[in-house]
C-alpha cells in the first residue's frame, strides 16, 4: 500500500512538471498497486483513476482523459454517495474535458446533475459549484446562448460581492 500512494504521489509530481508520459506510467502502476492492495471497487481507486484522467487532460489525450474520469466518477458515486465532493469535482473535471475538447454541448449537459446537487446540498458559495457554473457559463458562451451565460456570470459575481461583503474585502 506504501507503493502505492509512493507512486501516486510521484505521478503528481511529474504531472507538475510537465512530464506527462512519466506521469501516466507512474499512475497506471499505482493505480495496479492500489487494485492489488484494496480491490477492484475500493474507494481507494478513486484518486489514480481521477490523477490519470487530469494527466491525460494535461497531455491532450482527450478520449483516455474521459475514460479515467467516467471510471472516477462511477466509482465515486457508487462509493461515497451522489452527493459527495469527489463526484462533484469530477464532473468538473469532465466539464472541463469536454470545453477543451470542443465538445461544450456535452460540457452542458454534464452540468445538470452536479448542479441540482450543488443547488440542493451546498450553499451558494460553495467554491466547487461556483466554479460548476463558471464552467457551464464557458459552454453556454461557446454554444452562442450569451444570455445565459451571462445570467449565470451574474449570478457568480453576486455571490462573489456577498461574500466580499461579508467577510469585510
Amino acid at each position: 500500500r506504501a507503493r502505492a500512494v509512493n507512486h501516486l504521489n510521484l505521478g503528481s509530481v511529474l504531472r507538475a512538471q510537465g512530464r506527462h508520459a512519466e506521469a501516466l506510467a507512474t499512475l497506471t502502476t499505482s493505480l495496479d498497486l492500489h487494485r492489488a492492495a484494496y480491490g477492484e471497487g475500493h474507494p481507494n481507486l478513486w484518486k489514480p483513476l481521477f490523477n490519470l484522467g487530469a494527466v491525460a487532460l494535461d497531455a491532450g489525450m482527450f478520449p483516455e482523459a474521459e475514460v479515467y474520469f467516467d471510471q472516477a466518477l462511477t466509482l465515486a458515486a457508487s462509493a461515497f454517495g451522489p452527493d459527495n465532493r469527489k463526484v462533484l469535482e469530477t464532473h468538473r473535471a469532465l466539464m472541463a474535458l469536454f470545453n477543451d475538447a470542443g465538445r461544450s454541448d456535452r460540457a452542458r449537459d454534464q452540468a445538470s446533475v452536479p448542479l441540482a446537487i450543488c443547488d440542493e446540498k451546498f450553499p451558494a458559495s460553495e467554491p466547487l459549484c461556483l466554479d460548476l457554473r463558471r464552467l457551464l457559463a464557458h459552454s453556454l458562451e461557446i454554444l452562442g446562448e450569451p444570455l445565459q451565460s451571462l445570467t449565470l456570470r451574474e449570478q457568480i459575481l453576486d455571490v462573489a460581492r456577498r461574500l466580499a461583503d461579508t467577510e469585510g474585502f
